[in-house]
């Protein structure tokens, strides 16, 4: 029906392409394994620093969060692609985890997060 897409209406286009903007919170993707004394979370952070990320622990939920900064540089940039946006991601510790062991490190935009298990919640219940 329209052999152009670009040229038919949208309305973006009436508010005006500086006043539009997408106000979204994405989910943080992220990888989960396990080894025999912890849990391991790597969370994809391409782009974001350290003062850019949050990390809490409440009630047996991990949350993590990222929260880009404000650039000062806008001025100078004649076209930018790369989107840097708010993350959210919310895990519910397993029931064996410490939430008091929690450890993190950021390397080359991943987010490795370890989580120690409780070893006398590990311990198999032999049957009399």
């Amino acid at each position: 029906m329209f052999k152009n897409p670009y040229s038919c209406y949208r309305p973006a286009q009436w508010a005006g392409r500086s006043t539009v903007r997408q106000e979204s919170v994405a989910i943080l993707p992220v990888n989960i394994s396990e080894s025999t004394d912890a849990y391991h979370f790597s969370f994809y952070v391409p782009g974001f620093s350290r003062e850019e990320i949050q990390i809490r622990e409440e009630n047996g939920v991990l949350h993590v969060q990222t929260k880009p900064a404000e650039s000062s540089n806008q001025e100078e940039m004649l076209r930018s692609e790369f989107v840097k946006k708010e993350m959210v991601r919310s895990i519910k510790f397993p029931r064996d985890a410490r939430s008091d062991s929690v450890e993190a490190k950021l390397e080359g935009g991943i987010l490795r997060i370890s989580i120690k298990k409780d070893e006398n919640l590990n311990k198999t219940v032999n049957i009399l």
